[in-house]
């Protein structure tokens, strides 16, 4: 079974977003939106984690294993923050996990 949170965070870790990576995969953007809050309505999930696998550069194994702790964005910092992007903020976040 997919972890929809190891979707978002190798999605977001790849500098992927929903609609590139879907474009990627050639799924709809939606599919990914529903897998990353774990709605199970789709199909062929083994071929669909490959393909996610090989474009996050990740291994399936790692799509199929719970979340790691949530770190608050202040202890994960060393330098400040108001010259990061939003984007390397959620990198940031998603490296701590």
């Amino acid at each position: 079974m997919i972890n929809g949170l190891r979707v978002k965070q190798a999605r977001e870790l790849s500098k992927l977003t929903q609609t590139q990576l879907a474009h990627k995969i050639g799924i709809a953007q939606s599919t990914i939106a529903k897998m990353e809050v774990d709605v199970r309505d789709w199909p062929d999930e083994d071929e669909l984690v490959e393909a996610i696998a090989i474009q996050t550069g990740f291994p399936v194994s790692f799509f199929r294993q719970g979340v790691g702790p949530e770190f608050s964005l202040g202890s994960l910092l060393f330098r400040c923050r108001a010259s990061l992007s939003a984007a390397d903020k959620t990198r940031i976040r998603q490296l701590g996990r």
